[in-house]
């Protein structure tokens, strides 16, 4: 009889997940990410009088979409099964040339970028040769 109340608690009940809600759907693994970003913000929030400031979060916002450009290319590379950490030396080595080019040689805007493009494909086709030479 015994046997017989076990089988109809376990029909009527719906089956029990062993894991949390949040581990369920994925959240759990953001929250500590989160909270160490509020407890960040609060610290150094604390600690600068010039942290909560428009300028702070109007240039963190200008550093995203060079970060978006690197990723994006960065996703490609790994599409294509060529492993290439250059990405950022690349980017580095433009933006170096570019500031030198527009800062100290008082080039322009189109003929700085243009310059920082050039140094940028030089270095990329000189890691990728090298890269297919080892393969």
């Amino acid at each position: 009889m015994t046997l017989q109340t076990t089988t109809q608690k376990s029909q009527t009940e719906p089956p029990k997940s062993a894991k949390p809600i949040g581990t369920r759907l994925g959240f759990s693994n953001y929250l500590g990410l989160l909270g160490a970003l509020i407890a960040m913000i609060a610290l150094f929030s604390v600690l600068s009088s010039h942290f909560l400031t428009y300028d702070t979060f109007s240039t963190i916002a200008n550093q995203i979409p060079d970060l978006v450009v690197m990723s994006v290319g960065m996703t490609f590379v790994l599409i294509i099964a060529g492993i290439d950490l250059s990405v950022g030396s690349v980017l580095a080595l433009g933006a170096a040339v570019t500031s030198v080019a527009a800062l100290q040689w008082h080039w322009g805007a189109l003929p700085a970028a243009h310059s920082c493009g050039y140094w940028g494909l030089r270095l990329s086709v000189s890691c990728s040769s090298a890269r297919s030479r080892w393969r």
